[in-house]
């Protein structure tokens, strides 16, 4: 079982780091994703052995909070459908809160930073310290309020050995507090002694105005991070959109009901107008209409449809009135899974972002240490408490596990966005990860490289004579050939068989009755036919058959070395001749070898036919090299071969027979018209059946993991040369020391900086 939840509380990948490590302990649970950029964890585990309560419990302490997320529900035999927060509904809240929170602690820290000024500039005596004091104290107040959830957070996880990126903020800002108040008990004991005259120089030792800045800081660093990654949810917020909130669904010939468009279900007919979008999966049953399916085939051209066409949920009906009966409603339908697709890819990680957060889980401990070391180091070197505190809460507030942490969840949603707009649904962002590797690239020849929608070229009678050579089809022979070749194909889905049954029916030669019928596969098609047995398939199958095709293999070499597919019928041990079929190469196909080709990939051609057919269909496609007369369960072990031999395939197919080499390929591309076998077996979905989409999978991969590489570079190396700094390793050189706020500011920057150098990834062009 796999659930969804949402997590509150987490502020960096140290958080993603021990929540997944807590969950995972658990006994009966598989995988754990925790996604920082959603706020959400994805759990597989077995219901038997636990249950969601327990899950939420483990995470809640761990000083988070769960809840477990329930999309749909059946209650009294009557859909019911709870709303869950989308990713851009949640994001506006959280950048609202965070101005909220900022703004406040803004008023109130700019006079306490003034104030704080003053002994800088002579503005002080012994009467006025008093008033200082408390003046920066009161101001300081409504700072911690609104921000007293993150301290009190951090230090609870602090105390509970699990300290994350807010206790080093709660850590710095506790610090800076408890040290002025410190001082502040000071200035009154000398009150007191009647000792005022230290009073004014005590006052640099305060440190309200650094705690209330790192505050405000951070709060303004949150503020604009959330803003910035709130665009990170584009992709999948722009799919949300499209979906259609109502239905009208037909009773009667006289009644309509307007329903909500999530309770539609199946076998159900809606009435659709011009302007609206289709609220489901269906296939038409009255009227005609345009559709522009632009959001799934990232064409912009609208595409005619009539009576017996399919239509697909979440396009827009551009003109016409049309009915449908529904196929495929809710999570079923071709959107619904489009929508999981994108989420799914999102939520998951990339081996590169799990080195990340390990990297985290260790950081925020070790950054603590080093805080500690700092003070000690400069109190032993002869430095006051208020030096070395200042140096120590600077490397507290500057270091950044967060930039780790969004490094990668950035980046993948941003480049998934992207392909999703343009047609390219990529699953995993491990995906990602491989398909740039890609050197060999691998593709199935029938409905992949070619339309898939073969059609009859010509009819060779049993003794080699040409009997049409052109489209019209006469004779006696050529009725007989017909006659039996519909009666065996038609029981087939195969789409050679579809173009017999067209062919004959348009010249209106019907089916005879086929008993016994079964298919031999790699051979063809046996039945019978009028107490005679009929053969049709390869030559194979007529060998074995004892059937003589010598008379007809001149034409089929000719038909061969053209690229057409021949298939000889025969009944009983007389052999009625052959149909040659060709099947017409995808536009495409060829300018996408070419941009493979381009960025130095191998390309070849897998299929189950023959060799001289597939070399012809190979040199018009421009592919070298081909494996060809491949078994459909022999086509996984030439992807094994070719990875024994060190190489890292991509695999591109579109049938049933595809599934096991999409799998066993390192990186498996359906063609969005495939089977959904193999659409579900493949690692990216293509919606156009364009191959040029997989070669921009490829790009897009390549400039994602760029963009990954590029903010785990500014996140170590920021903290690489931040921390040392902030602890002081200039000071003895330069006397420069980086005071507790700027620090703050600095750490903010870096997280916001990563962010905004994935949005750059939103205007690439593959």
């Amino acid at each position: 079982m796999k659930l969804s939840f949402d997590i509150t509380g987490m502020g960096c990948a140290a958080c993603v780091n021990r929540i997944e490590t807590d969950v995972g302990k658990l006994s009966g649970v598989g995988e754990v994703n925790v996604n920082l950029l959603k706020n959400s964890m994805e759990v597989e585990f077995d219901e038997n052995s636990l249950t969601i309560g327990a899950i939420e419990d483990a995470v809640k302490a761990a000083g988070y909070g769960a809840k477990v997320v329930i999309t749909e529900r059946v209650s009294d035999k009557k859909k019911q459908i709870e709303k869950r927060e989308s990713p851009l509904e949640r994001a506006k809240r959280e950048t609202k809160a965070h101005k909220d929170r900022f703004i406040t602690s803004a008023v109130f820290s700019v006079p306490l930073f003034v104030i704080a000024m003053f002994p800088m500039f002579g503005l002080h005596s012994e009467r006025l310290a008093g008033v200082l004091i408390l003046t920066e104290l009161l101001l300081l107040m409504p700072i911690v309020a609104v921000n007293f959830k993150l301290i009190k957070n951090g230090l609870a996880k602090l105390f509970k050995f699990r300290p994350d990126m807010d206790s080093l903020i709660a850590l710095g800002a506790f610090v800076s507090i408890t040290y002025g108040l410190y001082t502040m008990y000071v200035m009154m004991i000398n009150f007191g002694k009647g000792e005022p005259s230290h009073n004014p120089h005590l006052l640099h030792n305060l440190y309200f105005d650094s705690a209330g800045m790192i505050l405000t800081l951070i709060s303004l660093g949150r503020f604009l991070e959330s803003k910035a990654k709130s665009r990170t949810t584009d992709g999948i917020e722009a799919l949300l959109k499209l979906a259609p909130k109502t239905a009208r669904v037909v009773k009667s010939e006289a009644e309509v009901e307007i329903v909500d468009a999530e309770l539609v279900e199946r076998g159900e007919i809606l009435l659709i107008k011009a302007g609206e979008t289709i609220p489901a999966d269906g296939k038409i049953i009255d009227g005609e209409a345009t559709v522009n399916e632009a959001m799934f085939t990232g064409e912009s051209m609208p595409v005619d449809k009539k009576i017996g066409d399919t239509v697909t949920g979440a396009t827009l009906l551009m003109t016409g009135v049309i009915k449908i009966e529904v196929t495929a409603a809710g999570t079923n339908s071709a959107f619904a899974k489009i929508i999981k697709l994108v989420d799914d890819a999102t939520s998951s990680k990339a081996p590169v972002q799990r080195l990340a957060d390990k990297i985290a889980g260790i950081f925020v401990p070790v950054v603590i240490a080093i805080a500690a070391i700092t003070a000690v180091v400069w109190l032993i070197a002869g430095k006051d408490i208020a030096f070395a505190v200042s140096a120590a809460v600077g490397v507290l507030v500057i270091s950044c596990p967060c930039a780790l942490g969004l490094a990668t969840p950035t980046a993948v949603m941003v480049g998934t966005g992207v392909g999703s707009r343009q047609g390219i649904f990529i699953k995993s962002a491990s995906v990602l990860e491989t398909a740039r590797k890609v050197d060999t690239v691998v593709l199935d020849k029938t409905g992949t490289i070619t339309e898939g929608r073969p059609k009859v070229i010509a009819m060779y009678s049993g003794v080699g004579r040409d009997i049409t050579p052109g489209r019209e089809i006469a004779g006696d022979l050529a009725t007989e050939l017909l006659t039996v070749a519909v009666a065996l194909e038609q029981q087939s889905s195969h789409p050679i068989a579809t173009a017999v049954v067209e062919a004959a029916h348009r010249v209106n030669v019907f089916s005879e009755p086929v008993e016994n019928y079964r298919f031999i596969e790699g051979r063809g098609v046996v039945g019978d036919i009028g107490q005679k047995e009929c053969y049709g398939g390869n030559r194979k199958l007529m060998k074995d058959a004892g059937v003589d095709v010598s008379d007809c293999v001149e034409s089929e070499l000719k038909v061969q070395v053209r690229g057409e597919v021949p298939i000889y019928f025969a009944r009983g041990k007389q052999l009625l001749g052959m149909i040659s079929f060709a099947d017409a190469i995808r536009e495409t196909s060829a300018e996408a070898v070419k941009i493979f080709k381009k960025n130095h990939l191998n390309v070849a051609m897998l299929t189950g036919d023959n060799e001289r057919t597939a070399l012809a269909i190979a040199a018009k496609a421009g592919i070298d090299s081909v494996i060809a007369g491949v078994l459909p369960d022999g086509k996984e072990g030439e992807i094994k071969k070719l990875q024994s031999d060190g190489k890292t395939v991509m695999m591109v197919g579109d049938g049933i027979n595809d599934a096991p080499a999409l799998v066993s390929a390192d990186c498996g591309v359906a063609i969005g018209q495939g089977t959904d076998v193999a659409i579900d077996s493949a690692d990216i979905v293509l919606v156009r059946s364009d191959l040029r989409d997989a070669a921009k999978a490829i790009t897009l991969s390549k400039k994602v993991y760029r963009n990954i590489k590029q903010n785990l570079f500014w996140a170590v190396i920021y903290n690489i040369i931040g921390i040392p700094l902030a602890a002081g390793v200039l000071y003895p050189f330069t006397g420069m020391m980086l005071d507790p706020m700027f620090c703050a500011a600095a750490m903010s920057l870096s997280s916001l900086t990563v962010v905004i150098n994935a949005l750059r990834l939103g205007k690439i062009k593959l």
